[in-house]
């Protein structure tokens, strides 16, 4: 019987109040009044009985014209969608009695049941007799207000982004799993500042920082690089414990974070240019730390002081080396010998034929996801840097009926077949990690977090257990690209600048001078 704001519902559909469970002790929608204990869907015993649409006895959700279903076709037939034979339509197809074939329940006749109760789509009811898309309207708004609260606050946009997730049953999962539901509570309350610097104020975290990415995503928020303000609150932090050495915070402002700033004008940061910048200033630290213990300072510093420091156990000995040649060149250290480790080269380069192999496998082996083959041939084949890699987008892509082109650098370059054919398969079923998924993101290789890319370390280990090593592989490419085309050709056609293509087409063999002749 329909009540208040509630529909009318069926045994089925009614899924009771929502208690702690007698069984399991969670708190979930529960029924067995009758029976005396309250139990959810999960607890509840029923009998196995031979479902009708897979033919294994299994624990019965329905009980169809066809027969009982279990849990797990139950929700795929009322989720699956196709064109109906008698009336044209894309709706849910359903075997009624009389018909041969599955049709839509209008063509049947049948009634209009397995809807949502209040948009009355043909999903499957998640709770209440709603759609997963109604209930998760009703949790945004209870969540985050009504459109007037939601536009004092300035988050109409992630309200709407919300709601359109291509998952809605994802999204409430995730709103009732993150901490940031409790801040984004707090945000349209009015109790936390909608500001980069209120976020900042809490104590860092990953939920943190997937939450400021999705409020800068939906323009809650103005753009910025939030691992550049990550390094900025480190690089403070860490120089409020080390004070005793003015030389230290100088070098840390006017060399690390000057460079950082510099470089994400450019591109964001990643994890790997942030690991960097931290080693490199508590490098810096220790080794002032080490000359103190010496009873050394940093101006009465010797040649045989670098040389013990050099000669220790730490492994990120060397990384000092850009602060001590920065401090010789303001007259705060002697100018002294300060060698940047050691150097073996580059990797032996791998055979063609092994490349090709590597190459041919990744083109055809049927066991390697979209995502990871195409991103690995581009390394393989086309020599891209892993960080340039996982920042392509759709629009780096022209595709048409016969022909897939991918701009690297200044020319496009045609893809042949089967790459082309795997490409187009990735724009169709690439998809981000992100647990609340906005829209259609224009990232070829969508990241975790909200309107981001995937990370160049997150791509570089999923490209490994596939046995592709990127800076090996890379290398030889480049290699052995340099020696097959002129460098200019190169440069234009792969994104390099000219001198990184000449300096591989001379380690191949191919001066810059022979590309007049070769025109």
């Amino acid at each position: 019987m329909a009540t208040g704001e509630d529909p009318a519902l069926c045994a089925i559909c009614w899924t009771g109040p929502t208690v702690t469970c007698e069984g399991c002790g969670r708190v979930r929608p529960c029924r067995g009044e009758r029976r005396g204990r309250m139990l959810c869907s999960a607890c509840t015993p029923v009998a196995s009985q031979t479902c009708a649409h897979c033919h294994r006895r299994r624990r019965v959700t329905a009980h169809w014209p066809e027969g009982p279903v279990c849990g797990t076709c139950y929700q795929h037939a009322l989720a699956a969608k196709a064109r109906c034979p008698s009336c044209g339509q894309t709706r849910r197809l359903l075997r009624y009695p009389g018909f041969e074939e599955p049709i839509c329940r209008h063509c049947a006749g049948g009634p209009a049941d397995h809807v949502c109760g209040r948009c009355g789509a043909e999903d499957a009811p998640y709770g209440r007799g709603l759609c997963a898309r109604c209930v998760l309207h009703d949790r945004l708004t209870e969540l985050l207000g009504d459109p007037a609260a939601r536009a004092r606050v300035g988050i109409n946009g992630l309200f709407d982004a919300l709601h359109a997730a291509r998952s809605a049953k994802d999204t409430i999962r995730w709103l009732a799993d993150t901490p940031a539901a409790d801040v984004l509570g707090q945000i349209s309350r009015g109790e936390l500042a909608l500001t980069h610097d209120a976020l900042d104020r809490l104590p860092p975290s990953a939920w943190l920082r997937h939450l400021e990415h999705l409020l800068m995503a939906t323009g809650a928020l103005p753009a910025r690089d939030p691992a550049l303000a990550r390094l900025e609150r480190w690089i403070e932090h860490y120089l409020a414990e080390h004070t005793s050495e003015p030389a230290l915070r100088t070098f840390a402002h006017w060399i690390i974070l000057r460079r950082a700033r510099r470089n994400s004008r450019h591109a964001p940061l990643d994890a790997g240019v942030l690991n960097a910048a931290k080693t490199e200033l508590r490098s810096a630290a220790a080794f002032l730390d080490w000359l103190a213990n010496r009873d050394q300072t940093l101006a009465g510093c010797r040649q045989t002081d670098i040389d013990a420091w050099l000669a220790s156990s730490r492994a990120d000995r060397y990384s000092a080396r850009s602060f001590a040649r920065w401090a010789a060149e303001r007259g705060l250290m002697p100018k002294l010998a300060f060698p940047a480790g050691q150097r073996h080269g580059p990797a032996a380069a791998i055979a063609d034929q092994d490349r090709i192999a590597v190459a041919r496998r990744l083109l055809h082996d049927p066991d390697i996801e979209a995502r990871d083959r195409v991103a690995a041939v581009l390394i393989v084949l086309f020599a891209q840097p892993v960080s340039r890699v996982a920042r392509l987008t759709v629009d780096d892509l022209t595709i048409d009926h016969n022909t897939t082109t991918i701009r690297l650098g200044a020319s496009a370059i045609t893809l042949p077949a089967p790459l082309s054919d795997h490409v187009r398969r990735l724009l169709a079923e690439r998809r981000s990690r992100a647990a609340a998924e906005l829209g259609d993101s224009r990232w070829l290789f969508p990241g975790g977090a909200p309107g981001r890319p995937i990370g160049a370390q997150v791509l570089s280990r999923r490209l490994k257990r596939i046995g592709v090593d990127c800076a090996n592989a890379r290398r030889t490419a480049l290699l052995q690209l340099g020696g097959e085309l002129p460098a200019a050709l190169l440069a234009d056609l792969l994104g390099l600048h000219i001198r990184t293509a000449n300096k591989w087409a001379q380690i191949a063999g191919r001066p810059w001078g022979d590309y007049p002749a070769l025109r």
